[in-house]
């Protein structure tokens, strides 16, 4: 006979020892033949003033498996114009006398308070457990873009009441299972205390359980219009905005762009009537409901935004492996949690570099497909067909290709082709051999373009710190415009330093300037350097080998040998 909790103290115990885990779930489960999400809904409004309901019904015919319902968050994030708090607490919507409610405010932004979180509730994965036991549930608003790019000047029509981020946290997860007609109850166990914690929770699933078999359905007040509905935009700004996405489209600057026009009225009573209405009307893969002291939302979409179940699918080109490779090797990414697919390459074409050659308004290239043996590109472009050598259309990297061969793959597909017709430190020499004049003078110049978009450390696979010291608030490096010339030079340099012995050579950094500032020109003289002084060595080609900056021989070169260096 199945035990009424699962999984046994002693499991729970073992686990907590490990020390890897910050929060167990445990569960029971019911026989789901007396409830549905719904109805289970109506008695959770009663009880909580906030709770939610996600569902799925693939092919627009059959419910998925799993229906998620949660209630009584014992913990809220929020941010508003990047000001994060956290309220931690019984149920911390209630908010009422008896509640042990405290608020503190967070400093730093939401992506980091997020990851803070995550790490505190850390919790192992059970094969007899649904994809979701309880975590983080709400909302991003269009607000939020703001707080990843700082750099953005947003403002978001129709935003009106939302925070940019509102999440609560729920250890109590209601979970029905389709397939088995099983009710999973589930809640944590602190791994802090685990004997006294899995009595709590002991008690906690029997009170759930009772809920379900005794609580009431709450009062939902039907849902009326009090004014006419009305769109955001009017028709001819809605053309406005599509014409000129449309125009992004075709000059390369995007390819793809989901324009919305929200539609408003003002309303009193319940949504919870218009979700019921949705999901039997429009059943979605992707269903939700979600409601609070200050707003209900409901959706309904055909796929999702973002989803990582098990191994991640990663296509890798040849120079791309040497990147992952050192990720691997600074414990940035999880080997265990990825399959790579190595992809063949015969050089990344350069937008930019086919506009540089006079071609605009381009509708389609043919001869870019990695199968095509073509030499020549055909452009079309609304001004009739134009060709050019596909070498003369590749990022520079391509030129000075470090080899075609994988560093690390679980599979290969495509056959890739010899790029390589150029010197890798050529430009490098080029500088060398300036006087010290002529190299302020270039780099002045260079440097002077930056517009402090970060584009270059947010693309920069060695540029993986958790918090940068170019986004601290206790110093003016964060600001956006560079203060003075010593500043323009200072961001960049700091920058090259940092990723010494770790940079690839990737490239990337200057691919993604909107300056076209020659950045990767700095990381390629430290390769330079590092290869004359202590040996050739590549970031990235080897997952045992230690870099040259953080393994030290005998025979290294002495510090005094950069002074006599020119």
């Amino acid at each position: 006979m199945q035990p009424l909790l699962q999984p046994s103290l002693d499991t729970v115990k073992t686990i907590a020892g490990s020390g890897e885990y910050r929060r167990i779930p445990v569960w029971r489960e019911l026989f789901a033949d007396h409830f549905t999400p719904v109805e289970v809904m109506r008695v959770l409004k009663n009880a909580s003033r906030h709770c939610y309901l996600l569902e799925s019904a693939e092919d627009n015919q059959k419910w998925g498996r799993f229906s998620f319902l949660g209630y009584s968050p014992s913990l809220e994030l929020t941010s508003i114009g990047g000001k994060v708090t956290i309220r931690r607490g019984k149920d911390i919507r209630k908010g009422g006398e008896d509640d042990a409610v405290t608020e503190e405010p967070f400093e730093g932004t939401p992506q980091e308070a997020i990851r803070k979180i995550l790490r505190e509730y850390k919790s192992p994965e059970f094969k007899e457990l649904p994809p979701f036991a309880g975590g983080l549930v709400g909302y991003f608003s269009y607000q939020y873009l703001a707080c990843c790019e700082p750099s953005l000047r947003l403002k978001a029509e129709g935003e009106d009441g939302f925070r940019d981020v509102d999440l609560m946290l729920f250890d109590q997860v209601i979970a029905f299972d389709h397939y088995r007609q099983k009710v999973l109850l589930i809640c944590g166990v602190d791994a802090g205390r685990p004997e006294e914690s899995y009595l709590e929770a002991e008690e906690k699933l029997a009170g759930m359980a009772r809920l379900l078999m005794e609580g009431k359905p709450g009062e939902i007040r039907p849902l009326k219009l009090k004014g006419e509905l009305r769109p955001c935009f009017s028709r001819e700004k809605y053309m406005e905005m599509t014409e000129k996405a449309k125009h992004y489209i075709r000059e390369g600057d995007i390819f793809q762009v989901v324009l919305s026009n929200p539609i408003e009225a003002q309303a009193e009573g319940s949504l919870f009537d218009a979700y019921r209405v949705l999901r039997t009307t429009n059943p979605s893969p992707y269903l939700f409901y979600f409601s609070s002291d200050d707003l209900e939302m409901v959706g309904a979409s055909p796929e999702t935004l973002v989803k990582l179940e098990g191994k991640t699918l990663v296509f890798l080109k040849p120079c791309d492996t040497y990147s992952f490779q050192q990720l691997l090797k600074e414990h940035r990414v999880d080997r265990d949690k990825a399959y790579i697919v190595g992809v063949g390459c015969k050089g990344k074409l350069d937008i930019e570099k086919i506009r540089g050659l006079g071609i605009k308004g381009i509708e389609s290239i043919e001869g870019a497909e990695i199968e095509d043996e073509a030499e020549t590109l055909k452009i079309q472009t609304f001004y009739g067909e134009k060709t050019c050598a596909y070498k003369d259309a590749m990022l520079e990297r391509c030129h000075v290709c470090k080899g075609k061969d994988h560093m690390i793959y679980d599979e290969q597909i495509g056959e890739s082709k010899e790029t390589k017709d150029a010197d890798r430190f050529a430009e490098v020499e080029k500088i060398e051999a300036m006087s010290p004049e002529e190299k302020f003078a270039f780099f002045q110049k260079e440097l002077s373009k930056c517009i402090r978009c970060n584009a270059c450390r947010n693309v920069c696979p060695a540029c993986s710190c958790r918090k940068c010291v170019f986004d601290s608030n206790k110093f003016d490096s964060s600001q956006k415009a560079n203060v003075d010339s010593f500043e323009e030079k200072m961001f960049h340099i700091i920058r090259a330093f940092h990723v010494a012995g770790r940079c690839t050579d990737c490239g990337e950094c200057s691919r993604v300037c909107p300056q076209g500032i020659p950045l990767h020109l700095f990381n390629r003289k430290f390769i330079k350097d590092i290869n004359e002084l202590y040996g050739e060595y590549q970031a990235g080609a080897d997952l045992e080998e230690r870099g040259p900056l953080t393994s030290y021989q005998f025979d290294d070169a002495e510090p005094g040998i950069v002074a006599e260096r020119r």
